[in-house]
């Protein structure tokens, strides 16, 4: 099911678009201007969908005035991919969450556009199958680009397109991590269960200002937290 977009959301997105085209700085005006024109071109030419505008928003680069043509083109890739992710979640409904946005309908999308803009094809981000060796289309269209595309402004490592794979090892060190963090889940519990029975035991009920007063540098809120929370301990009957 696409993404529910709400009328007060679309008003939205739409006046940004007009703000900013309008009223940027001066710095940032034409080239919003110009990715605006072509998020419009990627929607109606190559996608072929009427969708509602983004939000795009610029930083500002180190040094502004070098490999500024090549930047430009990259950025410009950059917002044709996220267009494919708009169009997918807004209008197809389509999330991959097991591919993290990039699986056979994403992959599929971008080999009908690159077929129209001239560029080899690419898999799913998950390396597997008689399509393995292809560039992964997480990267794309960055890693299917022509070498000096960017005119020295970005250079695709060699092995970044096999480190964005989402193979059965990186999933198995996933759920491996997510075990491991219920385990301290459940050791942290343990122990608070207890510090709460050996808390009952050394401070009976009666004694919460005493405990407080302890701790002299707590400020009122504090305090009051604090006895509220000692008070809820003794209410605790854990065994685990």
């Amino acid at each position: 099911m696409p993404l529910t977009v709400t009328p007060a959301d679309i008003k939205h997105r739409q006046e940004f678009k007009d703000f900013v085209i309008a009223h940027a700085d001066a710095v940032y005006k034409p080239i919003l201007r110009q990715l605006y024109g072509l998020w419009d071109a990627y929607t109606k030419e190559l996608l072929k969908e009427p969708m509602i505008p983004p939000y795009i928003m610029l930083s500002s680069p180190a040094r502004p005035q070098r490999y500024a043509e090549g930047r430009f083109l990259f950025v410009a890739d950059v917002l044709l991919h996220e267009t494919v992710h708009q169009y997918h979640q807004e209008v197809m409904g389509e999330t991959e969450e097991s591919y993290k946005g990039h699986g056979p309908a994403f992959r599929d999308t971008c080999n009908e556009i690159g077929e129209q803009l001239g560029l080899p094809p690419v898999r799913v981000a998950k390396a597997r199958g008689p399509e393995k060796d292809l560039p992964s289309c997480a990267h794309w269209p960055h890693n299917v680009r022509p070498t000096g595309y960017y005119k020295g402004a970005f250079i695709m490592p060699e092995d970044q397109d096999r480190a964005g794979d989402i193979d059965a090892g990186a999933e198995a060190d996933r759920r491996a991590t997510q075990a491991n963090l219920e385990k301290e889940r459940s050791a942290a519990l343990i122990a608070l269960a207890a510090a709460v029975r050996h808390f009952r035991r050394v401070w009976p009920e009666g004694t919460d200002d005493t405990v407080a007063n302890i701790m002299p540098s707590l400020d009122r809120t504090d305090r009051c937290r604090l006895i509220a929370f000692l008070r809820a301990c003794r209410d605790l009957d854990i065994e685990v």
